[in-house]
């Protein structure tokens, strides 16, 4: 009975993992499209600062008392309990 090795099926998932990789690299769309898109997007941007969870700073405009911080809170992202920070939803 003959088979693929333990090492030989690593270096097939190693292959086949740097192939989709090269097709997402060449086939990709960089930007997010739909509704859902752009909070995993700044979540990404984000998580890769390491600005988790990202602080919410009122805006002038929005001055008026009493002030909400849901007022300024993005698609895809939640208030943290207890903090005027956010974090993806």
């Amino acid at each position: 009975m003959t088979g693929v090795s333990a090492g030989g099926g690593r270096l097939l998932v190693l292959a086949a993992a740097l192939a989709y990789a090269a097709f997402i690299y060449q086939h990709g769309w960089p930007l997010g499209t739909g509704s859902d898109s752009p909070g995993y997007l700044n979540s990404a941007r984000l998580l890769a600062q390491g600005e988790l969870p990202a602080g919410v700073h009122p805006l002038p405009a929005l001055s008026h008392e009493p002030w909400d911080e849901a007022w300024q809170q993005p698609l895809g992202f939640t208030m943290q309990p207890g903090s005027k920070c956010l974090r993806p939803a």
